[in-house]
């Protein structure tokens, strides 16, 4: 059943600028054909309307913000009004690029797609932080201060723009509190996507639903020893080896959780059945991954020449600014130049779960859905950053100075007590 109201042909290109004075030009594939060109000044946006089943590419002249969204849960930003079946509009999760390009960064800029009329922004720390956020205006909303291998909440105002300024490297995350995470595909803390650190929000247990998809989903080329840490109360919630190649589903009931591997991984979440999203990741040239594609479709994007793409073991030859389709189900994927992939999850309804509910046929549309489109350079992106460890060693050198103490105050007591026994 379709509401007409929430029939969509089009969906919106937010451009925010990093930086003054950046020239964006937004050209349609394969024709390259220019549909939008334009100039944004630092935290200024311009929107593009693009039509449904558009394939694009977008230049900029320095780093910006580009974010694809849209639905009627969420298309009528930036005006005030919203759609009578989301008065609220609706949040949307994903972790948003700093103004390098890359996750990882001291200073960000985005559109903070929240649930009117605020909500939680969580900011990670890789190394001791103070942390100032600012609204357009470029008055001071927020100040704080964030250990490494920590996180903090701010509860922000919806669908408003915001520069997070940070003297350590940190990585930010827009959070739909109302939801699980939904898909979503974890960026790496090393950079790029593949690595050996993660940090992001978990899934409190009543939030988990006896629905087939929904799963932590983790792969590696190589067996790896995996450890997550509930970054809230700082306990290790799982610690365990895993086979190379595998499709491995876990349930991690944690708030928010940080995960180290001792082989590069890929992490990812798939959300319940009738959840839809759009997600972006990249690899970088020479990176492989076991990477899964759920209910929906996904496509591989080239930006360079001749570049080889490896699936399951069949060579592919895409040019600049080509693209290929890439099969549901989990695949070996790799490239000898990087390219950005791209994954529109539908609703599965093939479910044994809802084969009992529903007899008849159903269609799940999106009511919304947006998600930061990385740059090639910020994938390609590193970082000369030392983590700390996520687990912090138990501090025995503290301990035994405290017995020392205890034994040294214990015996003086007893001194004491002797020498007025004696009198």
């Amino acid at each position: 059943i379709i509401e007409n109201t929430t029939i969509r042909d089009y969906a919106l290109l937010v451009v925010i600028g990093n930086y003054e004075d950046t020239s964006v030009k937004v050209l349609k594939l394969p024709e390259k054909e220019v549909i939008d060109k334009y100039t944004v000044g630092k935290m200024e946006y311009r929107i593009t309307k693009l039509p449904n089943a558009t394939f694009f590419k977008v230049i900029t002249s320095r780093p910006a913000t580009v974010l694809l969204m849209g639905g009627a849960a969420i298309d009528t930003w930036p005006s005030n009004k919203t759609h009578k079946l989301w008065p609220r509009r609706r949040a949307i999760s994903m972790f948003t690029t700093s103004t390098n390009g890359g996750y990882i960064g001291k200073e960000f800029i985005f559109l903070a797609t929240t649930e009117l009329p605020v909500g939680r922004v969580d900011i990670y720390a890789l190394e001791d932080s103070k942390v100032t956020i600012y609204d357009r205006q470029n008055r001071i909303v927020k100040k704080l201060e964030v250990k490494a291998n920590e996180f903090k909440s701010v509860f922000l105002k919806s669908y408003e723009i915001y520069r997070v300024v940070s003297t350590g490297n940190i990585m930010v995350q827009v959070i739909d509190e109302n939801r699980e995470p939904d898909t979503l595909i974890y960026p790496s803390a090393t950079g790029g996507f593949i690595g050996t650190r993660f940090y992001g929000i978990g899934v409190v247990p009543e939030e988990w639903l006896p629905l087939e998809e929904m799963a932590f989903i983790v792969t590696g080329i190589e067996n790896f020893k995996l450890t997550v840490v509930d970054l809230k109360y700082k306990t290790t919630i799982l610690e365990k080896e895993f086979k190379a190649g595998r499709l491995n589903k876990l349930k991690l009931e944690s708030y928010c959780i940080g995960v180290e591997s001792d082989k590069p991984i890929l992490l990812m979440y798939v959300g319940f059945a009738l959840s839809k999203k759009v997600v972006f990741l990249g690899l970088r040239g020479g990176e492989e991954a076991y990477i899964y594609v759920p209910e929906g479709e996904a496509y591989i994007f080239s930006a360079y020449e001749d570049t080889i793409v490896t699936v399951d073991g069949v060579q592919h030859y895409l040019g600049r600014d080509s693209y290929m389709l890439l099969p549901r189900g989990l695949h070996r994927i790799g490239a000898d130049k990087t390219v950005l992939i791209e994954m529109v999850k539908y609703g599965n309804l093939r479910t044994s779960v809802f084969r009992k509910i529903w007899e008849f046929p159903y269609t799940a549309g999106f009511e919304a859905f947006g998600m930061i489109i990385p740059p090639i350079q910020g994938i390609e992106k590193s970082y000369d950053i030392t983590l700390k460890p996520l687990r912090a060693e138990f501090p025995w050198k503290y301990i035994l100075i405290l017995a020392i103490v205890i034994v040294a105050i214990a015996v003086f007591i007893i001194i004491k007590r002797t020498r007025k026994q004696v009198k």
